[in-house]
């Protein structure tokens, strides 16, 4: 992995305005905000297993698996 583990996902100063219109547009367009392919859904899996499995990536945010 060319990003060590823990470094790859941050909170900057513009998480909480992200999270609003992350908030906004699911609420908007759900449908297409949360759509992904066949094809992709094995990477998207594999994604969502590795940064839940970091706890630097999630305890942080209040995330548990």
């Amino acid at each position: 992995m060319p990003i060590k583990p823990g470094e790859w996902l941050l909170m900057d100063d513009a998480y909480a305005d992200q999270m609003a219109h992350r908030r906004a547009l699911i609420a908007s367009k759900g449908d297409l905000v949360h759509r992904i392919s066949d094809g992709a859904f094995p990477a998207a899996r594999e994604l969502l297993s590795v940064t839940l499995d970091d706890p630097r990536s999630c305890t942080r945010r209040g995330i548990r698996r």
